[in-house]
């Protein structure tokens, strides 16, 4: 499946800036400021299901997106490694990130692009969505 330009747009965008835009809108390919945008997934009209606003955070200074918001976005997000974040969430790493080697080697498989650790138990194909492209 080729890879969709808003997904381009998500990667590349600057999460770390003073501003704080930790939104991204699949529809319209924009990072927003939740605080300054609070309703801007209301104008899209969701019972039509049109791709969702996905909360982006910097984990170990590297952007992911909250894995649960993805679905819908014409995208396999799936086999793309998911990294456990506060209270439970899981999240999909924008970017490669060399995680701290805490374990045994075989607690570890590695991305089949860039060769970085995953961490097992996973079916993970790749460390991040850099990476699936």
């Amino acid at each position: 499946m080729e890879q969709p330009l808003y997904l381009q747009k998500l990667v590349q965008e600057d999460w770390r800036m003073t501003r704080r835009r930790n939104r991204f809108c699949f529809y319209c390919w924009l990072s927003v400021c939740d605080h300054c945008c609070q309703e801007h997934w209301d104008h899209h009209r969701p019972e039509e299901g049109l791709p969702r606003v996905a909360t982006v955070e910097l984990l170990a200074e590297k952007p992911a997106v909250l894995a649960r918001y993805p679905v819908g976005t014409e995208y396999d997000w799936e086999g793309i490694q998911r990294l456990r974040g506060d209270e439970q969430t899981n999240w999909i790493l924008l970017k490669p990130w060399v995680p701290p080697m805490h374990g045994r080697k075989k607690d570890f498989s590695s991305c089949v692009d860039c060769h970085q650790r995953i961490k097992r138990p996973t079916n993970a194909l790749y460390c991040s969505t850099m990476c699936k492209e």
